[in-house]
């Protein structure tokens, strides 16, 4: 099998992340989520549970490196950095 670029296989990884992020925000009315946490995202015709809180601190240590248009879909979902 054929693996996925690395600049694809991130891009796919953070479309996963803001999914699992936007999921939990609007179960939870807000985007700050323990460690933890869980949603399952369907991906690739499979389900798989992500941990949305450590997506949001990979972001969290990433901020500076990240895209502005990531960084706007976080801001979004109500994700603030101070």
């Amino acid at each position: 099998m054929e693996q996925p670029a690395p600049a694809a296989a991130r891009a796919d990884r953070w479309t996963r992340t803001l999914a699992a992020a936007d999921a939990f925000s609007g179960a939870r009315g807000a985007p700050d989520s323990p460690a933890q946490a869980r949603r399952d995202r369907e991906h690739g015709g499979d389900a798989h549970p992500l941990k949305v809180g450590v997506g949001l601190v990979n972001a969290w240590q990433q901020r500076a490196a990240l895209p502005p248009e990531w960084l706007d879909a976080l801001a979004a979902l109500g994700v603030r950095w101070t």
